[in-house]
């Protein structure tokens, strides 16, 4: 009976384990997946900046030569 419980105790241990083990990779991949939807909101912006940039060179320049 005894060697029952430990095998039970050393499951329970080993799955406590994994699980704790399960949430810290859940945690960094939460984090990584943060970063990337900042990354992407940058450089969305700096894209949208650009053209903005571009439109503004373009009708600049129409304007100055015509």
């Amino acid at each position: 009976m005894i060697h029952l419980l430990c095998q039970q105790a050393t499951i329970s241990i080993t799955n406590a384990l994994l699980f704790r083990s399960v949430q810290a990779g859940t945690r960094e991949n939460l984090r990584m997946i943060d970063a990337q939807k900042k990354a992407l909101a940058i450089a969305r912006q700096s894209r949208e900046d650009a053209l903005k940039a571009t439109k503004v060179e373009i009708f600049y320049l129409f304007h100055i030569q015509y």
